[in-house]
């Protein structure tokens, strides 16, 4: 994905959160929804719900919707757009892939292949690739926003491996998989490039989990503990295939992070938490 287009999918997501007015992690569906319903008709079906409505027993359902994750199809005859999605998989998972397909419509990817059909023609496979990558880079950025990724890592000091792994873990609700991938993406990177109006859309949620968890409530028992995680993940993923890809984000110093965080005319942090 160009990085150009990584920048867009960026903005529009604190654009969303910015609307919204409040933010709140790990995210709902409902939540999103509240966005999202101002401009679709969407209806969400779990493959548990279908199986008792069809009669059709799982494999069924994934073979009908050429999916075990989850498919959006649109029905032009009631303007609705049906979310169907596999609810046996564990809740982050479930949410990934909602939100996968959520950016599938809100990134305009829905629209083009409806109009290829309609064309009687199809999307090309390069097409089919990129609209992959943004609903991915989509739901990691909505997820797990990146202003609140580091900004809670640089506050509890987890600048590393398992640090941000713990942090997407217990404060995002991310699945295991997804945890580490972003994780491992953020521990490459030098800089942090975020200024003060990248943390706007989510200063509410953050005020509130640092005043929730000050430093050190991090005890090493818990680290310890995702810790082992992390590397057990790692050592599934690197015996499985298929696994998911994820593109890291660029970003300016730990301090310089820290200074916008503690920053009494651009956040109203509490005194009582300025190291």
């Amino acid at each position: 994905m160009k990085t150009y287009r990584k920048q867009e999918i960026f903005l529009l997501v604190d654009s969303m959160y910015k609307q919204i007015g409040m933010s709140k992690f790990p995210v709902s569906i409902k939540f999103l929804n509240l966005f999202f319903s101002r401009f679709y008709n969407i209806k969400y079906v779990k493959y548990s719900d279908l199986m008792r409505s069809t009669g059709k027993d799982f494999n069924s359902i994934c073979k009908m919707l050429k999916t075990q994750n989850a498919r959006m199809i649109y029905d032009s005859s009631e303007n609705i757009y049906y979310i169907y999605y596999n609810d046996f998989m564990p809740k982050p998972r479930c949410r990934w892939n909602i939100v996968h397909e959520l950016a599938h419509l809100y990134l305009g990817h829905a629209i083009i292949e409806l109009n290829a059909i309609n064309l009687g023609l199809r999307t090309t496979k390069k097409q089919q690739e990129d609209f992959e990558a943004e609903a991915n880079f989509f739901a990691k950025c909505c997820l797990a926003p990146y202003a609140v990724v580091i900004g809670l890592a640089c506050y509890h000091g987890q600048i590393h491996n398992e640090g941000f792994y713990t942090i997407l873990r217990v404060f995002l609700g991310l699945s295991k998989e997804s945890s580490f991938y972003i994780a491992t993406n953020l521990s490459k990177l030098k800089k942090f490039g975020l200024t003060s109006k990248d943390f706007m859309p989510y200063l509410t949620y953050l005020k509130e989990k640092l005043e929730l968890f000050p430093k050190g409530s991090l005890d090493n028992n818990s680290i310890l503990r995702y810790k082992y995680e992390f590397y057990n993940t790692e050592y599934a993923i690197a015996h499985s295939s298929g696994a998911l890809q994820h593109n890291s984000w660029e970003f300016v110093s730990v301090e310089e992070i820290l200074s916008v965080l503690r920053s009494e005319y651009e956040v109203s942090w509490s005194k009582s938490f300025i190291a």
